[in-house]
């Protein structure tokens, strides 16, 4: 393999993800790469139709970007090429050779900190909740909007584990 290649790829996997999964899997044809999810990786509620997993992706596709430009290509990225007949298949990233460029973002990929420790459980102080659900509330009228619905019952809690459990079930 191609030595910038593989420059390009170390540094798209250092891109988080939730508990550190890494929910993808890269298939290399010489400057052809295809990117592929991996739902059984992403077991977490919070992957809610591998939501999750997708936002882990885009960082992986943009650390790819950023170094790709780094070490002299230019990635050309189709998202969800086959969506019907593979609807894993998340990416097609052609890396074209072009001039390197500086690229202020690339020293940051190393940078990043992961936290691999179990996380402590704990409830948002009201404070919290208030400012979560004004931020919120604040990005209304434009495309950013979003509603936000704490939850804070314990039963809400296992209905909703429940039916995450039955869909991917189900999946």
């Amino acid at each position: 393999m191609d030595p910038s290649i593989q420059g390009i790829i170390e540094s798209a996997i250092q891109a988080p993800s939730g508990d550190n999964c890494q929910p993808w899997h890269i298939k290399v044809e010489g400057s052809t790469l295809q990117l592929f999810n991996r739902p059984e990786r992403d077991n977490s509620l919070y992957n809610w139709e591998r939501r999750a997993s997708y936002v882990s992706q885009g960082a992986f596709l943009e650390n790819l970007t950023i170094a790709a430009r780094k070490f002299g290509y230019q990635a050309t990225v189709r998202l969800f090429p086959e969506s019907s007949a593979h609807p894993d298949h998340v990416a097609h990233i052609e890396l074209t050779k072009s001039e390197p460029t500086e690229e202020p973002l690339y020293g940051a990929i190393p940078l990043r900190v992961t936290t691999r420790k179990v996380y402590k459980p704990y409830e948002l102080t009201h404070q919290e909740m208030r400012a979560l659900q004004e931020s919120a509330g604040s990005a209304a009228g434009n495309a950013l909007a979003a509603e936000i619905h704490l939850v804070t019952d314990a039963k809400e809690k296992e209905v909703l584990e429940f039916v995450e459990h039955i869909k991917r079930k189900k999946a």
